[in-house]
């Protein structure tokens, strides 16, 4: 979750100047897809990312760059 870190916790606190509650992640998040592979789950949330284009999507601190657009 990004109660602690993250886009949404940055936007949660700039936009309504508060902290995001547990409640509130669990409640507004969909799972798309699942995946046993790992090394799939990466393909699979680079198409998501890139058909769906997600506000709040921000490759900080990411360990792994899945490069498959230019």
């Amino acid at each position: 979750m990004h109660k602690r870190e993250g886009a949404i916790k940055d936007h949660v606190k700039k936009e309504h100047n508060r902290d995001v509650t547990r409640a509130e992640l669990v409640d507004n998040t969909e799972i798309l897809a699942t995946c046993k592979d790992h090394r799939r789950i990466w393909i699979l949330e680079a198409l998501y990312i890139r058909e769906y284009a997600p506000e709040l999507n921000k490759q900080v601190k990411s360990k792994v760059k899945l490069l498959m657009w230019s």
